[in-house]
Formats: structure tokens, sequence, C-alpha cells
């Protein structure tokens, strides 16, 4: 069940702003084609002549722009853009050349073209004009600023034309109109309302949208795009006849016939002559007509079996005798101090000397050898004389002393 792919995918529901009898009514001009004719590979046309000035042949300027427009889209040759670009530019000279023949005659026009063709809106701008497109959840406003309102055709100076490209999509709701909705509206009431719109109600939305103007002068267009579904059946694929069982495991199992190879349809389609690449990358879920590579089935690499390395064996220390090499600290430093002249060559080492050797787990390890000490030399002449003197002065004096306190004692108590 699909769709046929023709020129004719999509069809637009219109709704316009002004009644056909009013005189401003033939500022929009919209053209569908009939099928079967050379003008429909062309698509639709769309366009918007805003015209500025006031002259006796304004509605001539008008009715020549719009068929200036419209010729040059259906029979100019190149791409979709390049052809919207040449009618804008046609319809410059045509304004221009109107302007030279009457000399109380000084317009310019803002023109705003839209080329509908199979899934495919291109749109070109040149002056005044504003088109609100709402696609999904997204509303785009084109030209994006109102100083691309400048450059109209009619003047002396070739116009600066805009253009816009874009994927048209099924819902999707085109308005053109004239500058003044600027300025008698804000955008934002603008693209709500637009994004509301539907085939349904789009007639309910131009009645809010002019209500929100306040005037019924303004000119403008509302287009639902729409794809009519036409379905078809298709031919169901063969049934294959079932195959039989495999022999063996892991065995290939007998083939009872060949099955058909289909052919995969091509995702392109034949461009239309007026055709051009667009810019825009396609949207989100849409349907892509690419054949999607098989994955690859994923490899299994067996890495090598890790084996963890044995940890670095940290070297064994005995507790040293902390109590014993204090206690040999304390008696060295009372050494010192009651014989300050002995020669300090050999104070005790408080660490290991020489590296730790490790030795076997079953053996403990050697005690760490200390350094040899060296006693001092003996003191030697009058200092070892002095010595001698002192240790029997100083107990003579201590009895002499005692003596002559108890003596005195003894004659305090005879007397």
């Amino acid at each position: 069940m699909k769709s046929p792919s023709t020129p004719s995918d999509f069809s637009t529901y219109l709704a316009y702003f002004l009644d056909e009898r009013h005189p401003r009514a033939r500022g929009v001009r919209v053209v569908e084609p009939e099928p079967n004719t050379p003008r429909a590979g062309r698509g639709r046309f769309f366009a918007l002549v805003e015209i500025m000035g006031e002259s006796p042949v304004l509605e001539q300027a008008v009715g020549q722009i719009h068929d200036v427009l419209e010729h040059t889209y259906y029979t100019a040759g190149g791409s979709l853009s390049g052809v919207l670009e040449q009618a804008i530019r046609n319809a410059h000279e045509i304004l221009h050349a109107l302007n030279q023949r009457n000399p109380n005659t000084d317009l310019r026009a803002g023109v705003l073209c839209a080329a509908l063709v199979q899934e495919h809106l291109v749109m070109a701008s040149a002056g005044p004009g504003l088109a609100l497109l709402s696609t999904g959840n997204r509303v785009s406003q084109f030209p994006a600023d109102p100083s691309h309102f400048m450059g109209p055709i009619g003047g002396e100076q070739p116009p600066k034309i805009h253009f816009f490209r874009h994927r048209a999509r099924e819902g999707d709701v085109l308005f053109l109109g004239e500058s003044d909705w600027i300025l008698l509206s804000d955008v934002k009431t603008l693209g709500g309302a637009v994004a509301s719109a539907t085939r349904e109600n789009r007639f309910d939305v131009v009645e809010y949208m002019r209500q929100r103007s306040g005037s019924d002068q303004v000119l403008g267009l509302l287009a639902v795009i729409h794809r009519p579904h036409t379905s078809f059946l298709t031919p169901e694929p063969p049934e294959q006849a079932p195959r039989g069982l495999p022999t063996a495991l892991g065995a290939t199992p007998p083939v009872s016939s060949v099955p058909p190879v289909q052919e995969e349809p091509s995702g392109s389609q034949a461009a239309s002559p007026v055709w051009e690449a667009t810019d825009e990358p396609p949207r989100q879920g849409a349907p892509s007509t690419a054949a999607t590579p098989p994955k690859p089935e994923p490899t299994v690499e067996v890495l090598p079996k890790h084996t963890a390395e044995p940890a670095p064996r940290r070297p064994v220390r005995r507790a040293s005798p902390g109590w014993w090499l204090r206690l040999q600290e304390s008696l060295a430093h009372l050494r010192r101090n009651l014989l300050p002249d002995r020669d300090r060559r050999g104070q005790p080492s408080t660490i290991w000397v020489g590296p730790v050797q490790e030795s076997a787990p079953e053996a403990q390890p050697a005690r760490p050898s200390l350094q040899d000490v060296t006693p001092p030399p003996r003191t030697r002449g009058p200092r070892a004389r002095l010595f001698i003197l002192l240790a029997l002065l100083i107990p003579l004096l201590a009895f002499a002393t005692v003596g002559g306190v108890y003596l005195r004692q003894g004659a305090v108590s005879r007397a």
C-alpha cells in the first residue's frame, strides 16, 4: 500500500483574505495547472504583489506584473530558484518601463513568489512582503527581518532578491501577506494563528486574523498543503518451498528451490526540469529512501589471560631494642658532661649500617651490626694529678667539718 509519486503529489486548500470582487484582491494570484498538461510539471505557483504609490494605471501595473511572473515561471529554463529570480527581474523591467512611459507615474512594488513542485517549496521575494510557514511545531518567517523589505522592483536600482527553501510535508500551512500585517498585528499572534490552521478550520483562522488586525482591507492568502492518499494493491510475494532439515549438526540444509532475487527499487526519482538541490537537511522522522547497509557481525577478540604478578616483597626488619639504645645515649651524655675533654669520635649510631639483606622465608634475618665504640684515652699530666688531689682532700675536708661541728657543740654544753 503506497502512494504514487507524481508531480501532483500535493494539493492545496486555499483561503483568501479579500473577496475576489475587492479592487485589491488582484494582488494575489494562484496558478494550479490541470493534470497532464505541460505546466503540470512545474507544479503550483503563488504570487503576491504589494503595489506602492498612486497612479491611474495602478491596476494595469498589477496585472502586467502577475502576467510576467506567471509566464516566466512556466516557460523559462534553469533551476527553480533561477527561474523565480528571472521572473522577478522581468517584473522589475516591466514596472520600470511603465514608470518611464508615464511621467506622472512612479510606482514601486514588493513581490513575493512561492513555487510548490512535488515536495519542494521554494520562495523568492524582493521588497515588502511577509510569508509565514508552519511545519510541525515550528513557524518560519520569510524574510526573516523587515530590513529585507528594502530594494523593491520598479526603481532605478535592481531589486534585492532573497530565497527560502523547504521540503513540504503533509499539513504544512503557508501564509502570504503584505507588509501591513506587521504594523496591524504582531508576528507571534500571526504565527500562532497560522500554526493552528487546518484544511477544516482555515476560514475560521482567516476570520480570526482579520479581526486581530482590525482591518478588512489587508491583502493575504492562507494555503494548507495536503497530500491525497491514493492507494493501490501490490501483489504478494510468492511463498518459498519449505526447506529440509540439516543432516548433521552445523550442516548446510539442502536447497529445494532457489528463491527469486528481488531487485531493490531505486531511491531516486526523476528530477523536475526546474528542480535544484536544496541546502536544507531532511526532517527528523522523514522516511529514508536510501537502503541502509547491513550491520557487520561483531567479532569476538580473545584476549590473553592475565596472570597477576607477585607483589614486591618488602624488607623485613626486626624491632630494635630501643630502650637499650636510649640507655646507651643517656650514659654517653652523662660521660660527656662529667668528662668534657673526652673525644667524641665514638658516638653510638642509632640507625642500622649498610643495606638490609632479605633472608629466606624460613630463616630469620640477621641482627644488624653496630659500629665499634673506641673509648677515649686516659687523662694524663697535671689534670690527672688534680683529680687525685681532689679525691683526697674532699674526704679530709668533710671529716674536719664534722669534727669542728662536734667540738663546738661540746664547748657550748660545758659552758
